[in-house]
């Protein structure tokens, strides 16, 4: 019993800063995103519009806040505890730090699923809907499917000026067809294309083959004999290799939605090495506030337990936070240029803070 009111008395300690850190750096992104489109929200008729769209922009902020949010909750926390000698008197208790080190890595842990539960059901969904109030309601832009993109498909090419996920449906379609020696040997052309779950179905299609004639060596090219035709052009493309950057913001899309465009891109014979650098990250992301956590931990518990006050927790606190940021930002450029692979842009940081934090704990035991 004891154990556990020990458990409740630092779990409570560490939730309560952890808590107003997160409130506080959501306050300050929400104040970042109104001055930069004051003049948008402020106008007489987008206040209630810009207000929906600020709101709809904390689940995104939130997943990259709570790691850094952690590492300053659990400081402060320490902090407070430390000046008001309660670590010592837990320490003279019997309490070992391993014992104290346990609700940290709870607390961190459930923040870790929280921010993964976010990254992947609010977060798209809610960038999404906010990037359509800034084009349809506050720019007064007409609302479109996304803007023209080319699929490679089997021994075609697609041109599509949009998709919609809904509905499955892609619009303005033309499939220029090639032949086995890779020359243009047929333009199809349709409105409309719809997905019936097992292929496509072209609404009212146009085809036109084309034909080359052969030039003797050093002729003037000779023009291409165009005819119309009833060619019945299979469209082989999937509904999972539609779900490109073309038509969503790549960080907009949820774990499943980047296996499914991973899976069309290799069908395709492109490389999707952005799309697995960003998949990686929405693991390793996570991860980072239970690392964090731990060097939070491992900085609070020093030999003087009075020593330092909140101001110098805060700053080591960022200090370490914002280090994470600038090695994760630079592994990361590393992976998108192909120098490192796409695990290891979105797991160095953690393994290598990870190591720190194990070196300050085993410090620690020994002094």
């Amino acid at each position: 019993m004891a154990l556990s009111l020990r458990f409740r008395l630092l779990f409570k300690a560490i939730a309560a800063p952890l808590l107003v850190c997160v409130s506080a750096f959501i306050l300050i992104f929400l104040l970042g995103d109104t001055a930069d489109r004051l003049y948008l929200i402020t106008s007489s008729d987008a206040i209630g519009p810009g207000l929906r769209y600020l709101v709809l922009r904390i689940p995104g902020n939130l997943t990259k806040l709570l790691p850094v949010a952690t590492i300053v909750g659990v400081m402060f926390g320490f902090a407070r505890m430390n000046r008001a000698g309660e670590i010592v008197a837990l320490m003279a208790s019997g309490v070992s730090r391993v014992q104290m080190a346990l609700p940290v890595l709870v607390l961190a842990g459930l923040v870790a699923t929280c921010d993964f539960t976010i990254s992947e059901t609010l977060a798209p969904i809610c960038n999404r809907r906010a990037q359509a109030i800034i084009t349809v309601e506050l720019h007064k832009e007409a609302p479109t499917t996304g803007h023209p993109a080319w699929i490679r498909s089997g021994d075609s090419f697609i041109l599509a000026n949009g998709y919609d996920r809904y509905r499955h449906e892609l619009h303005g379609v033309t499939i220029f067809s090639l032949s086995k020696e890779t020359n243009l040997s047929a333009i199809t052309q349709a409105p409309l294309a719809r997905w019936n779950g097992q292929e496509w179905n072209l609404a009212s299609p146009l085809s036109l083959r084309v034909k080359g004639r052969e030039v003797e060596k050093g002729a003037q090219p000779a023009p291409l004999e165009i005819s119309p035709t009833d060619l019945d052009v299979p469209m082989i493309a999937y509904t999972g290799d539609l779900s490109f950057s073309e038509w969503n913001h790549l960080n907009d899309l949820s774990m499943s939605e980047l296996n499914r465009s991973i899976s069309g891109l290799e069908r395709m014979g492109q490389n999707p090495r952005e799309y697995r650098n960003l998949r990686d990250l929405k693991y390793s992301l996570p991860c980072s506030s239970l690392i964090l956590a731990a060097i939070g931990f491992c900085l609070s518990l020093e030999p003087v337990p009075r020593s330092s006050g909140p101001g110098r927790s805060f700053v080591l606190a960022l200090g370490m936070g914002l280090g994470y940021w600038l090695m994760l930002a630079i592994t990361m450029a590393f992976a998108k240029s192909g120098l490192l692979p796409p695990w290891a842009g979105a797991w160095l940081p953690n393994l290598a803070f990870g190591s720190i934090a194990t070196a300050l704990f085993l410090i620690g035991e020994e002094k």
